[in-house]
C-alpha cells in the first residue's frame, strides 16, 4: 500500500469526527460562523505550509481549468450544503441522521465513477444502492414514527437531509472529477478551503448570522481547521489522484459507523432503535456497490 492511499485512509478517519464536531461548534458559533472560521483557518495552514516547499504555490495555480473551476465549485458547495445541514437540524438527534444521509457519498462514487471513470458495473451495484437509501430513509424516520406523513411534518423538516444528500452527490462528484482532471497535479484543497471558508464569511454578513464566543471552544475549532479541514482534504486529494482508489473507498464504507459511534459520544444523544440498523445498512450498501463496480 503506497503512501497515497494511507493518506486517504487517514483522511477518512478525521472526517469520522466532522459531524459531531461541527455541531458542538454550531450551537453557540452558529453554523456558518463555524464553517469560516475552520475553513479558513484551514485554508491558511495549507498555505503557509505550502509556502514553506519552493514552487508549491505556483503548482496550485497550475491546475487545468476544469480542475480549478468545476472541481473548486463543487469542493465550496459541498462544505455550505453540510454545515447548513448540521447547523438547521432541529435536534442533536437529526444530526445523526444527516450524517448517515452525507455518508451516501462513497456509494455515490461508484455511481458516478461509471460515467466520469469509465469503470462497468455488476448486477450488485443496484442491491447496494437500494440498502444505501433504506439505511438513510430509517435514520430520517423519527423514533416512534409512522412513515412518510410523519417525516413530514414541520418539526421533521426535510430540508436539512435534503441538503446533506446534495453534499454527498457534490462531493461524489468532486472526488471522480479529481481523479479524472487532476491526477498527476498539486492538490489544491488549501486554496478551495480558504474560498469555502470566504464563501462563509460571505453569508455570515448577508445573514447577520449572531454568535457567542468562548475560549473553551478553541481546542476544537483548533482540533477542526488542522486535522479535518487542512490535512483532511489535502491527504484526500493526494489519495484520489494517486493512491489505491477501490482501496480507499472500500475503508470509507465504515465512515457512516464511526462516525455514528462518535457523534453518540461527543453529542451525548440517546441513539433511536433504528439508528444502528440504518447505518449497517448505509455501510452495506456501500461495501455492496463496490462489488458492483468493475475496476
Amino acid at each position: 500500500m503506497n503512501r497515497a492511499t494511507w493518506a486517504g485512509l487517514l483522511a477518512i478517519l478525521f472526517w469520522s469526527t466532522t459531524v459531531a464536531f461541527s455541531r458542538a461548534l454550531s450551537e453557540p458559533l452558529g453554523a456558518l460562523t463555524t464553517g469560516a472560521l475552520i475553513y479558513t483557518l484551514g485554508g491558511l495552514f495549507g498555505l503557509i505550509a505550502a509556502s514553506r516547499q519552493p514552487g508549491r504555490l505556483r503548482n496550485l495555480l497550475r491546475q487545468t481549468k476544469p480542475a480549478l473551476i468545476l472541481c473548486g465549485s463543487l469542493f465550496v458547495a459541498y462544505m455550505l450544503l453540510l454545515y447548513l445541514a448540521i447547523g438547521l437540524a432541529y435536534s442533536r438527534a437529526q444530526v445523526l441522521a444527516i450524517g448517515l444521509a452525507n455518508y451516501l457519498w462513497p456509494t455515490l462514487i461508484m455511481v458516478f465513477s461509471l460515467p466520469l471513470l469509465g469503470k462497468r458495473a455488476r448486477l450488485w451495484l443496484i442491491p447496494g444502492i437500494l440498502l444505501a437509501l433504506i439505511g438513510t430513509g430509517l435514520a430520517v424516520l423519527p423514533e416512534g414514527g409512522s412513515g412518510l406523513p410523519t417525516l413530514l411534518q414541520a418539526e421533521s423538516s426535510l430540508l436539512p437531509v435534503g441538503l446533506a444528500v446534495l453534499a454527498a452527490i457534490a462531493w461524489a462528484l468532486y472526488s471522480n472529477l479529481t481523479r479524472r482532471w487532476a491526477a498527476d497535479s498539486e492538490s489544491a484543497a488549501p486554496l478551495f478551503l480558504l474560498v469555502s471558508g470566504l464563501a462563509f464569511w460571505a453569508l455570515r454578513w448577508l445573514t447577520g448570522e449572531t454568535s457567542t464566543w468562548s475560549w473553551s471552544l478553541a481546542p476544537a475549532l483548533l482540533y477542526m481547521a488542522i486535522f479535518p479541514a487542512w490535512l483532511g482534504y489535502q491527504l484526500w486529494d493526494i489519495a484520489m489522484q494517486r493512491g489505491d482508489l477501490p482501496l480507499v473507498t472500500a475503508f470509507s464504507y465504515f465512515t457512516p459507523l464511526l462516525s455514528t459511534i462518535i457523534s453518540l459520544l461527543v453529542l451525548q444523544v440517546q441513539p433511536s432503535s433504528l439508528l444502528g440498523l440504518a447505518a449497517v445498512l448505509v455501510t452495506s450498501g456501500a461495501v455492496l456497490s463496490k462489488l458492483g463496480i468493475i475496476d
